[in-house]
C-alpha cells in the first residue's frame, strides 16, 4: 500500500469560491470605484492553477518511490497582493481607489509570505503549465460567467 500526502499553496481556477480573488471581485462588482484590501498589500503568496494541481497529483501517484510520499504542490513564483489586484482590476477594466486595513498581515493568523519548496515534486518531472497571472485571469473570467457564486 502506498500513500501520498499533498501540501498545497492556495488553488485558483474554475469553481474557486473563496479567497482574495472572490472577495475583491465581489467588492468590485458592488463598488467598481473602490477596493478595500486587508493588510498593507505587500503580503506575498504563491498560488497554483487547479488543472496544474490535478496534473501534479496524477503525476505523483504514477511514481511509487516510498510507502508514503509527502509532496508540496505549488509554483516557484509568488505574487504580492497589490500585483494581484493589478491583474484583477486590469482584467475587469476597473481602476478603483485602494484603501488598506494596515499591517503586514491581512487577518489574524495570516502569514505575510507563503511559498512552498516544491523541489521534490519537480524531481518527479512535473512542472506547472500556468503562471500565477494566468490562474488569476482564468479565475476572474470564470467568476464573470458564474454569478451564482455570490448568491
Amino acid at each position: 500500500m502506498h500513500g501520498w500526502i499533498f501540501r498545497f499553496v492556495s488553488i485558483l481556477g474554475e469553481r474557486y469560491t473563496h479567497g482574495h480573488i472572490v472577495d475583491f471581485f465581489g467588492q468590485l462588482q458592488n463598488h467598481p470605484g473602490q477596493l478595500h484590501i486587508l493588510g498593507n498589500g505587500e503580503q506575498r503568496k504563491s498560488y497554483l492553477y487547479v488543472h496544474d494541481c490535478i496534473d501534479a497529483m496524477l503525476a505523483a501517484v504514477k511514481v511509487k518511490q516510498k510507502r508514503a510520499e509527502i509532496l508540496n504542490l505549488g509554483t516557484d513564483e509568488y505574487i504580492n497582493v497589490n500585483d494581484s489586484v493589478d491583474i484583477i482590476t486590469s482584467t475587469l477594466g476597473f481602476r478603483p481607489v485602494r484603501t488598506y486595513s494596515g499591517g503586514d498581515r491581512g487577518w489574524v493568523g495570516d502569514s505575510p509570505f507563503i511559498c512552498l519548496d516544491c523541489t521534490r515534486m519537480r524531481s518527479l518531472g512535473w512542472t506547472p503549465r500556468h503562471s500565477i497571472r494566468d490562474g488569476i485571469i482564468k479565475t476572474v473570467t470564470w467568476l464573470q460567467s458564474n454569478s451564482w457564486v455570490y448568491q
